[in-house]
Parts: structure tokens; sequence; C-alpha cells
């Protein structure tokens, strides 16, 4: 027989201190929405320990459930299994809880094995444990890592495990959800993420969405349809980017229950980043960030490789009613204007279309009819890196953004556009990579933040979150 005793308490004093001003600031009522709730998902990060404490508070309040099903990545990578349930005694500041020995013996039969020492630095388990023991004091628990390299089967084959062998239970997952990226991109990483929760997309969860543990999210997703609960509700969501202004570690936090009921209307939202440029010497080094970066939205276009020799390239994304297609395109030095027939064919196929435009010695006049004539074309958002040392502005035509952004820089950042659309409206943010530190991934630089103060002033639109901005695509104007 184990125990697992529960660190968080001195935790939340060292993690949270200082922050509870600037929390406050984002706290919410919690509501009851309709439906039996089946399964929850909390963070473990304890940034935001008190409004996750009063989350499960109120999932516990509305439900006494027999058994908790606790779920949580395994960090550390400890232990020989893919997955591994604790068998043993929980010790709480509550008082000691056992795990539930039908659903533990069950996972033995089914060849998942036990081990303890696996949890012992686990705060993806010992962090929200206290609050489950406080506000669930008769349920049993059953706590369970899972390891990265799970795979869809080994997720169902848990599912069902779970769903065969426990009756009255609710799963909570404990997920962080967007990391090391700034608030900005976080936002948009999580945006998909959650679009993909809400309609029950497992296969994207475990392959497509920047989270610390894509197979927990997996399970909970399974699990709650298995129990007749695919009504997805987000309650809370945070963003320590925004909390903690300045941090480099920004986490984003979801609060959120499966519940018995009709599921959502689809979210009709596509994410994509426009990247301008990508310095060769970052890539070996900062490889893992670009990928995490990439792994968070629907689509990517970067600009044309240095041996390439295509003047047009064109990437699609299906989602909504048509979708939504990237078109990059590369000028020659000369006024000849590539890939237009390309963008009126797109806007035949797709709800939006964007352009990315690679300029040589152009002059800023010659930069302003190319963009002009991408958007009588059809386009719905064009930006424009150039070679030459042209005036980094924003601008409007026809109702849709123009960004041009000079690339003679000393920097050597990587930078671009990130954003989404949401049926006819687009958000969009500048970001940059910084590789001036390991930590420092991707930060918005006040340089380029700056060329979009002046967009407000250049375009009807809404500053949200003061670096956002939010385009209602409506009628023309010249």
């Amino acid at each position: 027989m184990h125990s697992l005793w529960v660190r968080c308490g001195l935790c939340a004093v060292f993690v949270f201190g200082g922050a509870a001003v600037v929390f406050g600031t984002y706290r919410q009522e919690p509501t009851i929405p309709d439906g039996k709730v089946e399964g929850v998902v909390i963070p473990h990060h304890d940034v935001v320990r008190g409004l996750r404490g009063e989350y499960l508070k109120s999932i516990f309040a509305e439900r006494q459930p027999h058994t908790v099903i606790l779920v949580s990545p395994n960090h550390f990578n400890t232990g020989s299994a893919a997955i591994i349930p604790f068998d043993g005694v929980l010790r709480t500041s509550s008082g000691d809880r056992e795990v539930d020995r039908a659903v533990i013996d069950a996972l033995h039969e089914a060849g998942y094995t036990s081990d303890a020492s696996a949890f012992e630095f686990e705060h993806g388990i010992s962090s929200p444990l206290a609050d489950i023991a406080k506000y669930a004091p008769r349920a049993q628990i059953v706590p369970i890592i899972i390891k990265t390299n799970v795979v869809q089967e080994d997720v169902e084959k848990l599912a069902h495990v779970l769903h065969d062998s426990c009756v009255d239970c609710l799963m909570v997952a404990s997920v962080d959800f967007s990391h090391y990226q700034t608030p900005l991109v976080a936002d948009i990483h999580d945006a998909r993420t959650l679009r993909a929760l809400a309609s029950g997309q497992v296969m994207q969860i475990l392959n497509a969405v920047e989270v610390d543990s894509p197979q927990s999210l997996a399970l909970l997703t399974l699990w709650s349809h298995m129990r007749g609960a695919p009504a997805f509700t987000v309650a809370h969501h945070t963003n320590s980017g925004f909390l903690i202004p300045g941090t480099w570690e920004t986490t984003t936090h979801v609060m959120a229950s499966y519940r018995s009921g009709e599921p959502p209307e689809p979210h009709n939202i596509a994410t994509f980043a426009l990247l301008f440029d990508v310095p060769p010497r970052m890539i070996p080094e900062r490889q893992e960030f670009i990928d995490r970066f990439m792994s968070g939205v629907d689509m990517v276009l970067g600009p044309r490789e240095t041996t390439a020799t295509n003047t047009v390239a064109v990437q699609r994304f299906a989602y909504g009613m048509r979708g939504m297609t990237a078109i990059r395109v590369f000028m020659e030095e000369s006024t000849y204007i590539p890939g237009l027939e390309e963008v009126e064919r797109a806007v035949n196929q797709n709800d939006h279309v964007m352009v990315l435009i690679q300029t040589a010695n152009h002059s800023e006049d010659q930069i302003s009819t190319a963009a002009r004539a991408y958007v009588d074309a059809g386009a719905d958002l064009v930006a424009v890196v150039s070679s030459s040392s042209v005036l980094s502005r924003t601008m409007q035509y026809r109702g849709r953004p123009i960004i041009i952004v000079g690339s003679s820089r000393e920097d050597e950042e990587a930078f671009g556009l990130v954003g989404m659309w949401e049926s006819d409206a687009l958000r969009v943010a500048v970001a940059s990579m910084s590789s001036t530190t390991a930590y420092d991934t991707y930060v918005l630089d006040a340089h380029y933040a700056s060329l979009l103060d002046g967009w407000k002033d250049a375009v009807t639109t809404e500053r949200n979150d003061e670096s956002w901005f939010v385009f209602e695509y409506g009628t023309e104007t010249q």
C-alpha cells in the first residue's frame, strides 16, 4: 500500500504570490448550465488556483459522484508504462482518501500497472487534488497519468475500461492549455483547441492542438460522449500573459464541462499564421518553439525558400461552409503582378482569401498598386513583406486591411501575423520571435506593435485587449 501526499498548499504561496490584484479582474461568477455533468477540464497551473477551487466547488455542489477519475499528463515521463493508475492511500489536507478498488482492479486486469513512485512529483495530480478532496468529501478517487506517446487506440481502450467499470463517476482532466507563446498567439491556439473539444474531434485533439496533454483531453472527450454528455460548456478561460503582464511563461487555462444534452453549434472559426521571414540561423536552436507555434494553428504560410523557383503557392484549410485559402506570391523585379487568377479562383471556392506578398526592389507605389490589385481580385487580407527599405505601415482599401512591412532590419527576428476568422470577423495581431534568450520565444515586438497603433486611425475597427484588432467585414469603402 502506498500513499500520495498533496503539496499544493505550499506551492500556492510561491506561485500565486503577488498576482492576486491582477487576478481579481479575471474572476467570473460560476454558472450552472443545464444537463448532467460527466466530464470536467481544469488547469493545474496554480496561478489560477483560487478560480479553479471556486469552479470545482460549483461542480461538486451540482453533483457528488461516488468516484472521481483524475487524469493528468505525466510531466516528467516517469515510470515504465505509458498509462499509470495510482493504487494506494491519497493523503490530503482533508484526510486520507481511498482509491476506488473496483476501478483499480479493472485497470489491473486490463493490463495497466500501478507505480506509486511515478506520482511523487506529479503536480498535474497534486495541484487540484486538495480541492477535489475538499469539495467531494465522500468520493473515492482514481488518479491516472498519461505519457505523450499514447495513441488513439490506447486512449479508446482506456476509455472503454473506465466506462465499463465505473458507474457513478465523474472524470476530471487536469490539463494546461497553450504554453510558451505570447498572450495573443496563445489565444489563437486555444480557439482551435476549444473548437475541437466542442465538436468532439478526438483525432484533431490528439494530433493538432497545443496543450500539455492532448491524450488527457482526448480521453475526457471520449468518456463524456460515451456517457451521453456531448455538450461542451466553457465557464472560464484565462491567460497568464494577461494575468501577470511581462511573464515569459505564458500558460492558458480552461475550466469547462461536458454535459448531457444537445451538442453546441460548430465553432465556425479558422486560425492562421502568415510568417514574413524566418532567419535560417534561428531554425536549429529554436525548432522546438517554431514547431509548437505552428502546431497550434490551422494553417501556416511562410516565405518562399531561397532555393525555390515558384512564383505562386496556394494553401487551403477547409472549414465552415467553404474554407480559407492563403496565397503566397513572389513579385520579381518587374511591374507584373502574379497570382491574380489564383486569387479570383480561390474567392469563388472559399469564404476567406489571404495574400502574402514577397517583393524585391519595388517602390512603395508599386507595392501599394499590387496590394490593391489583390483586393480588387477579392482578397480579404493582404500582407506584404518587402526586401527594400519601404515604410512599414498599415492601410485600408475597399474595407480590407493591407499590412506593409519593410524587411531591411538588423534584429534578425522571425515575425508575421497571427489571426482568426470567425464568420465575417477577422481578429489579427503582429507576433515576432526573438532569438535573444532561450525562453523569450514568441514575443510581441514593440516596433511592429507600434505599426498597429496607427491602424485604429486608418481602419474602422475595435481594439480588444490592447493588442487585437477586430474587423467586421461589411460595406466597402474607398
